[in-house]
């Protein structure tokens, strides 16, 4: 069980305008940018997800389909929207510049992901893609994010850098800082989560 007994009694300033008992930083890419403020680095690394989207066909496909290996450009998925689109996303992603809030479409990212889409899916490469994106996720060196209270500031806690899965686990993340705030605990093991396993490394 993970412990925590949050101070009431401090404030954590935001913006040089706010005060505030409690501050959660879910900053994704850009949490390092706020925890570093609180002498708690860590080493984020922005990347831009490779996504595309189908023309629609008949709705027929109702899970998320994807295979996942330890090569990246051979991790995708697809999933298919109620109007008949076909969502797909992995392969190898691109660079992200958070500072520009901007992450752009390498061709050749996308040419990566059609490649083993096919391999999972061979009747999608059919269809025609009408349109490509990207944005800016964070990811950690070990993949895993950074949650829980900071071990420099009482009353300021961390839910960011998870490596491009935020998505599928945010509503369990949201439940479980919830408890960790509100309680000071939570039966959901979250040490290895913590982020003194940077700032501590010599």
């Amino acid at each position: 069980m993970t412990v925590h007994e949050p101070n009431l009694g401090n404030r954590v300033r935001v913006c040089n305008r706010a005060r505030a008992p409690i501050l959660l930083v879910t900053a994704g890419a850009w949490g390092n940018a706020l925890s570093s403020q609180f002498g708690e680095p860590v080493p984020i690394v922005p990347k831009g997800p490779t996504m595309s989207v189908t023309e629609p066909v008949p709705y027929a496909i109702l899970p998320t389909v994807g295979v996942m290996t330890p090569l990246e450009q051979e991790t995708v998925y697809f999933r298919q929207v109620a109007r008949g689109n076909i969502v797909l996303g992995g392969s190898t992603r691109g660079p992200s510049f958070p500072d520009q809030y901007r992450a752009y479409v390498e061709p050749q990212n996308t040419v990566s992901q059609l490649k083993h889409i096919r391999r999972l899916a061979p009747s999608l490469g059919r269809l025609n893609i009408i349109r490509v994106w990207s944005g800016i996720e964070g990811y950690m060196p070990d993949s895993q994010p950074v949650m829980g209270p900071s071990a420099t500031t009482s009353g300021l806690y961390y839910a960011f850098g998870f490596s491009g899965s935020g998505f599928q686990i945010g509503p369990g993340v949201g439940e479980t800082m919830a408890e960790i705030i509100a309680k000071g605990a939570t039966d959901i093991p979250t040490e290895p989560y913590r982020v003194e396993r940077f700032t501590t490394q010599a």
